[in-house]
């Protein structure tokens, strides 16, 4: 099945590209500064959260 480059086809790919660019900038796990994605980041702040409030309740 061949899609036509303009039209729906054309539309279809380009916006399916965003997509990727956008989970791969989110999940990006670079250590480095702001580089990291915001699922990354995310999950980090949630996790020392975590950690932090459980040092709390052991003191």
């Amino acid at each position: 099945m061949v899609m036509e480059e303009k039209g729906k086809g054309g539309e279809m790919r380009k916006k399916a590209a965003e997509i990727a660019e956008r989970i791969a900038a989110a999940t990006n796990d670079e250590d480095e500064g702001d580089d990291k994605g915001s699922s990354i980041q995310a999950l980090d702040d949630f996790v020392s959260a975590v950690v932090r409030k459980r040092r709390e309740i052991r003191t």
